[in-house]
């Protein structure tokens, strides 16, 4: 008799061992996966520099994506030393915004995203 409770309590506690392993390699898998699926990555598809006064603006193509990248949707931006002139992204399955049409002239840039039409001045601010 004492040695069927035994038995028992042993294959319990192997049960238990087993689902605790199971358990633990479980969130310890999914914290893994949470952390290199969670970061953001960015892949450049097109690059083109444009020649200003004060230096030069880059029109990048890229796809953003975090996860999965099944539904990695295009971005544009345009750059300027570092500076964010202007960035969206195309909705899902339309082909617009779009930064496209781009024209320089001396400290002027202008641009159209099929829904809007742009114009930037730049211009140095005088130092103190």
């Amino acid at each position: 008799m004492i040695a069927h409770t035994y038995a028992i309590m042993k294959r319990a506690a192997l049960r238990f061992a087993a689902f605790a392993g199971i358990f633990i390699t479980g969130i310890f898998v999914g914290a893994v996966m949470g952390i290199g699926l969670g970061k953001e990555r960015l892949h450049l598809l097109h690059l083109e520099s444009y020649p200003l006064a004060f230096g030069k603006v880059e029109w990048r193509h890229f796809t953003r994506s975090s996860g999965f990248e099944m539904m990695a949707i295009d971005h544009t931006r345009l750059e300027f030393r570092g500076r964010v002139l202007y960035e969206a992204g195309r909705d899902f399955q339309e082909n617009r915004p779009f930064a496209r049409n781009i024209k320089v002239q001396s400290n002027q840039i202008e641009w159209d995203d099929g829904d809007y039409r742009y114009q930037l001045v730049i211009d140095a601010t005088p130092s103190d």
